[in-house]
């Protein structure tokens, strides 16, 4: 009885001291940690660069915080609008102190003149300004002269818009802005525009002539109405052949384009000869050679002059003619333009 007592009596298990030591050594390290401080940012983002993984107190972490501190000082200088470096809100822990101080957010709009890369998009912020410079005669006016010698564009608005920069240059003696040259390729155009708009008041003249010269009461009336649909179709002609920007006029296509255009003009033009032949109004039976239709005539004249005109539009539009006359005579335009501002300013 005496040995089962001693057994009862004796101590559990879990109370063993050395049971005890065992069991702090597997629960300490889950409870306090391995002893090493980790600061990797609290929001869940781990940068490389900037929070390294473990870091030992005292000098060394010092030294590092330093290191910290002057590379993200060289990242802010090296930063540019347009970057893709990614950069997180690295938070420091202080190791005696407790509190943690952010570091200040980087922005991703800053326009400073002092950062540039190749994804910076100049603007009137960013373009250095070149306005403390003087003329060659040292009158002072080289801040007025090259704010104008900057390329000026036509209005994005106007019929002249497109690619058209132009530069202006001035006179060294006078500051005077010198007027721009005509290239040879405008002058053509310039010529041909010309007799397209002779021809148009030539086909005016021959219909105006017979309402004007002759009763109305002696017209028939079919033929009256044709002579007022040329008319009509005629002034068309000319403010298209002007070529300003007139919305109803821009937009119809058989007008602007020249293969279209061109079939037009030799329409018309046939329509002028069959006046020629049909239409001698008021004509005298006679031999005499003095008494000839002069109406019939100028029919003649328009109809050979809107044929010809035809015939080289729809040629001009077949070898794309259209699209360097465009180029070479809005950036005339656009040149004028950007000489009579200069001029503006110069006189100003």
């Amino acid at each position: 009885m005496t040995s089962v007592f001693d057994d009862d009596d004796s101590e559990p298990s879990w109370l063993d001291t050395e049971n005890d030591k065992t069991h702090r050594k597997e629960i300490e390290p889950l409870l306090f940690g391995s002893g090493k401080l980790s600061l990797d940012d609290p929001t869940g983002e781990d940068d490389g660069n900037n929070n390294p993984g473990n870091i030992k107190f005292g000098g060394g972490y010092q030294n590092q915080h330093k290191q910290q501190q002057n590379q993200n000082n060289s990242n802010d200088d090296d930063e540019t609008v347009g970057s893709t470096k990614s950069k997180s809100s690295a938070v420091s822990w202080q190791p005696w102190g407790g509190e943690k101080a952010k570091s200040k957010p980087k922005s991703y709009g800053s326009t400073s003149t002092n950062r540039s890369s190749l994804w910076t998009i100049p603007t009137p912020a960013t373009a250095p300004s070149n306005n403390n410079t003087n003329d060659d005669n040292g009158n002072g006016n080289g801040n007025e002269n090259s704010g104008n010698q900057q390329q000026q564009q036509p209005d994005p608005t106007s019929s002249d818009a497109g690619d058209y920069s132009t530069v202006i240059t001035y006179n060294q003696t006078s500051g005077r802005p010198d007027k721009p040259n005509r290239d040879w390729p405008v002058k053509v155009f310039f010529v041909i525009q010309t007799y397209a708009l002779l021809t148009c008041l030539t086909l005016l003249n021959s219909q105006l002539l017979p309402i004007i010269f002759i009763p109305l009461s002696k017209f028939d009336k079919a033929y009256l109405a044709l002579k007022i649909y040329m008319c009509i179709f005629t002034i068309f002609f000319m403010i298209v052949e002007i070529d300003r920007p007139i919305p109803c006029i821009n937009n119809t296509i058989f007008l602007v384009t020249y293969v279209t255009r061109g079939f037009v003009y030799t329409f018309f033009g046939l329509i002028c000869f069959e006046e020629a032949f049909i239409g001698k109004l008021q004509e005298e039976a006679s031999t005499s050679v003095l008494n000839f239709s002069w109406f019939a005539i100028a029919n003649r004249v328009s109809a050979i002059a809107l044929i010809s005109l035809g015939a080289l539009y729809f040629l001009m539009g077949i070898f794309c003619l259209q699209k360097i006359r465009n180029k070479y005579v809005y950036g005339d335009r656009a040149k004028l333009k950007a000489y009579r501002t200069a001029m503006k300013t110069f006189l100003a």
